[in-house]
Order: C-alpha cells, then structure tokens, then sequence
C-alpha cells in the first residue's frame, strides 16, 4: 500500500518592516548634478540586524537618512510597515519618526552640557510616548553599561561612553527600527568592538530591527543580514 506524502504545510514570511524601494538622490548645485543613489532597494527583515558597508562616498549616510525619512528620494518608494513615507508632509514623518524610529549618529549627537541621565530624559520627552521617567532612563543607561555615570556630561565621557549614551538615548524612544551611521566610526578597534556588543545585546534582548551602516568589515560581519553599497546601488556582501 502507498504511503500518500504529505508535504510541509507552507511557513509565512513576514512582510519586511522597512525598505527602500527603485530609490534615486540627486543633488543639484546650479547645473552641476551628484547622484547619491542610483536605484537602491532593500529590505529589512523584522527583529533583524542587518549591516551595510561601503566605500567613502557611496550614498549610505544618504541612504540611512532617507530611510529614516530625515530626508526625500528624488525617486523611489521608502516603506515602512505599509506606509510610503516619501508620500508624506514634514509634519507626519516627524510624528512616525518619534514614535517608531530611532537614529544614531556618529558624533552620538548629545546635548554637550546635559548629563548622560538627562540626555536619555529629554529623549524620552521628545518622542512624545512617554513622560520624563527618571527610573526608566536610569535602567537604560545600567542596561548600556554606564550606571556609574549617569550624571557625567558628553565632554567628560570616553568615546566608547558617548556612543553607549547615544544607544541609550535612541532606545529611550522604544522604537520599531533603529538606524545606526558609523557608530563605532571614529573609536579604537577595542573600543568599536565593546561598543557593537552593547547593540548586540540591545538587539537581542528587545528584538529590534536595526540597520547598522559602517566602514568595518569585521563588525559588518557580525549581522544577520550583510548588504553592501556600491557606486548608488545595493549588493548583498
């Protein structure tokens, strides 16, 4: 007697929560034209971490920054969970921007003369989820390390410390998806090597979805998801 197979019922993919789609940036300076991105699309799987690397100039700050909607494609589509933000006035992207996107800059964009406590705070304010709750922005920054200095400001933090601040920071919003520009760019390779950990822990324990643009292939490494920019256009690594 046959034994009827029976195939696997199919597995659902999740939709991604973010991508770009077909997106073009074009900067004009009178008649002089610079192409940023020539096309670009990705996705990013949901409660990912996904890495981009890329050469000086290849368009990945223009990118992230798109991506973030801190900035408009000269064309193309920027999805998130849905929503073509490229669609949108200033006034509604800003609103999604606090209440589900999180970036971190390379400089780590503090308010030099607020202490880390109060960095974290004012962060928590401005995304407009929550009130100031200065238990909540005291377990974030333990949560990165720096109980012990919760009331240093950015110019008496290391580098490292002022990068761990800034996670801190984009986490106190509790975003969907957090955007990362060379966070370890301008730290020692110890120092950029600490640093990833704390995302990698932040990412684990909070399942975000994060999209970390560096220059260091070895932490690039570290991700889910490898991508790689080229002259406006992404490759997988």
């Amino acid at each position: 007697m046959a034994v009827e197979e029976r195939s696997s019922p199919a597995v659902p993919v999740a939709e991604p929560l973010a991508r770009l789609q077909d997106v073009f940036k074009i900067y004009r300076e009178g008649s002089i034209e610079t192409v940023a991105l020539r096309g670009a699309s990705l996705e990013l799987p949901r409660g990912m971490l996904t890495s981009m690397v890329g050469p000086s100039g290849s368009g990945k700050s223009t990118l992230l920054l798109i991506m973030a909607g801190l900035a408009l494609p000269s064309a193309g589509q920027v999805i998130l969970d849905g929503q073509d933000l490229s669609r949108l006035d200033e006034a509604a992207r800003a609103r999604i921007r606090g209440e589900r996107i999180a970036v971190i800059f390379q400089s780590g964009n503090l308010i030099p003369f607020l202490s880390a406590l109060e960095n974290v705070q004012l962060a928590q304010t401005l995304s407009g989820k929550l009130r100031r709750n200065q238990k909540l922005a005291r377990d974030l920054l333990v949560e990165v390390g720096l109980g012990k200095r919760l009331h240093h400001r950015p110019p008496q933090l290391s580098g490292g410390e002022v990068q761990r601040v800034a996670v801190a920071v984009a986490l106190a919003s509790e975003p969907d998806l957090l955007l990362a520009d060379e966070l370890t760019g301008e730290l020692d390779s110890a120092t950029a090597d600490m640093v990833m950990g704390v995302l990698s822990e932040v990412w684990q324990q909070r399942h975000l979805t994060i999209l970390l643009v560096t220059h260091n292939v070895e932490l690039a490494a570290r991700a889910d998801h490898q991508l790689r920019l080229i002259d406006g256009l992404v490759q997988r690594a």
